[in-house]
């Protein structure tokens, strides 16, 4: 049995790299409440980290852990980095119980117990298995945030009304006002989000209008509640695709970062996305507007919502912690 103070997670976040990482450890932290344990959440970060988790009912340090690793023992461990070497992941495993790694694209020969690729490839990103190692790879495994892990059926409208333009916690690529620049004079209702780390919101006053609606940093209830009021979405192509994907909206994805060209690949292949390119694409703006022809057919967009739940059905963080639970019973009973 897992004692209540033995499950840490490490992860990072800041200013520089944003706050991905601790979004999916926080829904992490959610599903081990779920067998009554209370992990302890380390963040390798700065005070932007504070000011996101000081307001939250959970235990956490800004540390760099990395650093630290030697002092980290005889605790069941979730890692979730970019930025922690090959060493350190040897350090913490030599130390430590169980060590469970969150990898994304295959960044290293980790030395783990665990290995979770919680992304819709994941099982095609040809790790080199070891009999050691327990691998839970791909959809199953998609870690969401608790608000999406049982939500309400999205209802498909026969006409499209109703447009989601959503580009992150930041819009790092200012992509906000060049899509209602383009978009504004058409008949849809646009609802905006603007995410507390946006730098440039001065266009706002320019587009407000009676078919475009702005939503200041949203709760992950209220952008959920967005997403069933949507019919389609124009989204970059990090977590809230995923969200967007479980909630069943049919989706415009633009890729705005390296990391995100494997979910746009895999999501196009399996036919929930409408993938208009790179946000440097030259071709972008008559990517969108053809992107929009195509979802303006009602069978089209119930067929990629039909598609993106059952690709994604949010419980992904639970399965991740009833392995870890089950793992730890296996070696507690040698």
């Amino acid at each position: 049995m897992i004692s209540k103070n033995k499950v840490i997670i490490l992860t990072e976040g800041g200013s520089e790299i944003g706050l991905g990482h601790i979004t999916r450890c926080l829904a992490l932290y959610e599903a081990f409440k779920e067998y009554d344990l209370e992990p302890v959440l380390i963040v390798n970060g700065d005070k932007k980290v504070d000011e996101f988790l000081k307001n939250r009912n959970i235990q956490y340090k800004i540390e760099n852990w990395i650093k630290n690793a030697k002092l980290i023992k005889d605790s069941i461990l979730i890692i979730d980095s970019y930025l922690a070497p090959g060493k350190v992941y040897s350090t913490l495993k030599k130390n430590n119980n169980i060590v469970i790694v969150i990898d994304d694209y295959n960044r290293l020969q980790y030395d783990a117990h665990i290995i979770v690729s919680p992304t819709i490839y994941g099982e095609f990103l040809n790790y080199k298995k070891h009999s050691n190692i327990l691998y839970l790879l791909g959809s199953k495994y998609i870690i969401l945030r608790k608000e999406f892990w049982n939500i309400p059926s999205k209802k498909i409208d026969k006409d499209l009304k109703n447009i989601m333009i959503t580009f992150g916690g930041e819009d790092v690529r200012n992509l906000t006002p060049k899509m209602l620049g383009l978009l504004k004079d058409m008949p849809y209702n646009f609802h905006v989000v603007i995410g507390r780390a946006f730098k440039d919101i001065t266009y706002i006053s320019k587009y407000k209008g009676s078919n475009i609606s702005f939503y200041f940093d949203l709760d992950t209830k209220d952008m959920l509640n967005l997403m069933l009021l949507s019919d389609v979405a124009i989204s970059s192509c990090g977590l809230t695709l995923y969200e967007l994907a479980r909630v069943g909206v049919p989706t415009i994805g633009i890729v705005v970062a390296e990391n995100q060209r494997l979910n746009a690949q895999y999501f196009q292949k399996f036919g929930f996305l409408v993938y208009a390119g790179e946000y440097k694409n030259n071709n972008l703006e008559r990517n969108i507007l053809e992107s929009l022809e195509i979802l303006n057919d009602y069978h089209e967009r119930k067929l990629r919502s039909e598609i993106g739940k059952k690709l994604i059905d949010g419980l992904g963080a639970k399965r991740i912690v009833a392995e870890v639970v089950k793992y730890e019973n296996s070696i507690s009973r040698r």
